[in-house]
């Protein structure tokens, strides 16, 4: 319940955050141009409100009551010099031509002198447009003016301009109004007021919550203390209790078991003395001598960049030059340092290199605006870059089922971790059968496929892609949902006969481990990789 209220509160907050700074903007935006410019009405001139003295109205108007009914009201008006006569009755207005008595009626002639008396601009008439029940006269000035004219009335309905259209659309974002009625009180502001209001009853939960805790006063946690003293550890979610990534092992004063532990820990791993350090602020009596780091290879390095490429048309494999005694278990990854203005964030990429191979090498998916995309897009060969790791238990089982299968299941940028594992695998003496499924939304996604269809035809590799988009695929590829297909085959062979290692967006992931489980494969046979998402 409280991982669901963080994240709740968190992606709810962001969106609540993003409506306050379009109101702040929009606000500040009504403050600057005034209610003149806004209203479209730069170039307007009322008509001129003539004597209808000297007006010729018609003898056939006749006795008004019998030709409507329940009349309320009637006016005597014109309409430059032309007398017209409007009636209100209880259900409708009426608009009569005083000239003739006959229901009035503006023509393209008339809407145009009408438009161009109730504008004072050095414009010219480009083009008058009829739509619907009105006129659009357009002027070919600076501001783009428009006038509208009823067809119904001949009144001047309003005049439009360039500050107008903004102004509207900066209404509809103040409003929340997108029907552009501007009306505050929509049923869209009206949702958002309840979403505010679970937005501040969840803060108010996790609040109580920490201060039950003692969160407010208490020292750091143990995650902080490791990385204030330079120790490598992992965390996708900078301590929030919900990546899973912090493990380490007590081995003496072994603290209480907390709810994240029980959701993000395996039982044989809290029987085992490990703990997300996220969760833990106490140190043994010992201090950190009876705490023990999981990934004890991992410290800090300077990768220099061998070479780069665009391998597909989101992905960009990097190739860094390998130092001298690295060494890392396929599936693991590094924890990239990159520098921004409010300071350094970091970033997690898995290795997709053989664990023996001279170089290392990672995958990056293009995201627009993304911090870590970003910089890592732009690296060239020559560049250098500070790494923590080797990082990760998304390892291969050292007990792979012999005589067995080994199912491989990867999707878009989660192949990286997959393929180190599939091409250490087939470089081993392991003798399970090694089967790769490999989900993308289309042929040109598929990264790295050349290397692994030449794999397949040495019969080293079963491979199988499966493309999500079926106009795309070309050639012998599967079409539909790469779990889909794998979740069959596995059936197919025996769930007892499978160790299953999967990576991929959290869509495909969570699909591909509720359907295992369905399927009853044992949970100490699959292995997946979530990004620490």
């Amino acid at each position: 319940m409280t991982r669901w209220l963080q994240w709740f509160h968190r992606w709810l907050g962001l969106i609540l955050g993003l409506q306050v700074l379009i109101w702040l903007i929009t606000g500040l935006y009504f403050s600057v141009m005034g209610n003149q410019a806004m209203s479209g009405h730069t170039h307007f001139e009322p008509l001129p409100n003539e004597s209808l003295a000297g007006l010729e109205w018609s003898s056939n108007i006749g006795d008004l009551s019998r030709r409507f009914d329940d009349i309320q009201q009637v006016e005597w008006q014109q309409v430059l010099q032309i007398p017209q006569l409007k009636v209100v009755t209880a259900d409708n207005t009426y608009y009569l031509d005083g000239r003739s008595g006959k229901p009035w009626q503006t023509d393209r002639a008339l809407a145009t002198d009408i438009a161009k008396a109730s504008y004072s601009g050095a414009g010219t008439i480009d083009e008058v447009v009829e739509v619907d029940a009105r006129f659009q006269v357009l002027f070919d000035d600076p501001v783009s003016t428009e006038v509208l004219i009823g067809k119904a009335d001949g009144a001047v309905q309003g005049h439009r301009n360039w500050n107008w259209y903004i102004a509207d659309w900066m209404f509809r974002l103040h409003f929340m109004d997108y029907s552009g009625g501007r009306d505050f009180n929509n049923l869209l502001i009206r949702a958002s007021g309840l979403v505010t209001l679970w937005f501040a009853i969840a803060g108010l939960i996790l609040l109580l919550r920490n201060v039950k805790r003692g969160d407010l006063w208490r020292p750091q946690t143990l995650l902080h203390q490791l990385q204030h003293k330079q120790h490598p550890v992992a965390s996708g979610c900078g301590g929030g209790g919900t990546c899973g990534l912090c493990k380490v092992k007590y081995t003496a004063d072994i603290p209480a078991v907390s709810s994240a532990d029980n959701q993000l820990l395996s039982p044989d791993e809290i029987a085992d003395g490990i703990r997300l350090s996220c969760q833990q602020r106490k140190l043994p009596d010992s201090g950190l001598r009876d705490i023990e780091l999981l990934d004890v290879n991992a410290r800090a390095w300077q990768l220099e960049i061998e070479s780069e490429q665009q391998i597909t048309p989101t992905l960009k494999h990097i190739v860094f030059l390998r130092p001298p005694n690295f060494t890392f278990n396929p599936g693991q990854f590094l924890q990239f340092q990159i520098a921004t203005r409010a300071g350094a964030v970091l970033r997690n990429y898995s290795l997709a290199n053989r664990s023996d191979d001279n170089q290392l090498s990672v995958l990056v998916r293009r995201i627009e605006n993304g911090i870590g995309s970003e910089f890592m897009h732009s690296l060239r060969a020559g560049d250098r870059v500070d790494v923590i790791g080797p990082l990760g238990d998304f390892q291969l089982r050292s007990e792979n089922q012999r005589n067995g299968y080994s199912v491989f299941i990867g999707g878009g940028a989660g192949i990286a971790p997959i393929r180190s594992q599939v091409l250490s695998l087939l470089s081993s003496q392991d003798p399970a059968q090694v089967v790769l499924f490999y989900g993308a939304r289309c042929e040109q996604e598929l990264a790295f496929q050349a290397e692994f269809e030449r794999l397949a035809k040495d019969h080293r590799l079963r491979y199988i892609p499966v493309l999500s988009e079926s106009l795309s695929a070309s050639g012998d590829f599967l079409t539909g949902w790469v779990h889909s297909e794998a979740l069959k085959y596995i059936e197919n062979v025996g769930v007892d006969k499978v160790d299953v290692y999967l990576c991929g967006p959290p869509a495909m992931l969570n699909q591909t481990l509720n359907g295992l489980r369905e399927l009853g494969v044992p949970a100490e046979r699959v292995r997946y990789d979530d990004f620490g998402i």
